[in-house]
């Protein structure tokens, strides 16, 4: 078992104020009923906090509708989003609102879209996996880190079983992995910018996850486990050693999640167990309650 890093149980029992996070995201959605604009982007990072703590504390009570509003409210900041005039229908777990044109595409961009899709993946949803690829990431927009641009496109030519697409996007991935080059985003000009420890931290923190990927997607059971165990190991200590282990992103690891799930889909048993990745998660044995927020 490789336990999680020690963290603030305080800063965790606060996070788990389940009713304070659960009238929120009521509030956020009677707003939106009434026709006043909110930030779908907050709602779900509060829909986060309540997917994080559920796992935490060992509870499927609110875990499985948090999931799916997660995602749906996603959906739908995607379509305000892109959307081609000025009010837009969405349409969150079966109710239909009319809101405005996202002025931004804060939000809208491949961390998101990996985000969304792992989320799939372990709910095992294809409609889900199926809207969610309609939003292909194309280009390099505005909020992405180069990795996640590249990785987002590397899931959706595996979706698409776009073999030499999906090999040559790996190829890219590693390539970047070695370099200290990143893009910085300033008011008046982006430009690439040398970025001193840029590449240790997508070896230790993002690589991985398109190394176990490819051994989920080859059935390489043996590798897959190996590097799931040197992944975990490595990554536990180095966010403690970078004092990292306050931030609740580093709590649960939703993206390895679930890359998880996709191989136990497959018939690959993970033989490594971490409070990181907890199976019944990815297993997608959680209660499926019907709760409604």
């Amino acid at each position: 078992m490789i336990k999680r890093h020690k963290i603030d149980k305080e800063k965790v029992l606060y996070r788990s104020n389940y009713q304070l996070k659960i009238d929120l995201v009521k509030r956020s959605l009677n707003k939106l009923k009434n026709g006043d604009v909110i930030l779908l982007n907050y709602t779900k990072d509060v829909l986060l906090d309540i997917i994080r703590s559920e796992i935490i504390n060992e509870r499927d009570e609110y875990l499985y509708t948090a999931v799916k509003y997660y995602i749906e409210i996603g959906l739908a900041h995607f379509e305000r989003c892109l959307s081609s005039t000025s009010e837009i229908q969405i349409e969150i777990m079966g109710t239909c609102y009319t809101v405005e044109k996202e002025k931004s595409l804060n939000g809208y961009s491949a961390t998101e879209w990996v985000n969304l899709m792992c989320w799939a993946f372990v709910l095992k949803e294809d409609d889900y996996i199926d809207r969610i690829s309609n939003f292909k990431i194309w280009e390099d927009l505005e909020f992405d880190s180069k990795f996640h641009l590249l990785f987002a496109n590397y899931i959706y030519a595996y979706l698409k079983k776009e073999e030499d697409e999906r090999k040559r996007l790996l190829t890219l991935i590693k390539a970047d992995s070695e370099s200290d080059i990143g893009l910085f985003r300033g008011q008046k000009e982006s430009k690439y910018v040398f970025v001193k420890g840029k590449s240790k931290i997508v070896k230790n923190l993002f690589l991985p996850y398109a190394t176990l990927m490819e051994e989920v997607i080859l059935n390489n059971s043996e590798q897959f486990n190996s590097k799931l165990f040197e992944f975990l190991n490595a990554k536990r200590g180095f966010i403690t050693k970078s004092n990292r282990k306050i931030l609740p992103l580093f709590w649960i690891d939703f993206n390895l999640l679930g890359i998880c799930a996709i191989a136990h889909k497959q018939g690959i048993e993970c033989k490594v167990e971490s409070e990181y990745i907890p199976s019944w998660i990815y297993k997608n044995e959680f209660e499926k309650s019907d709760f409604i927020f």
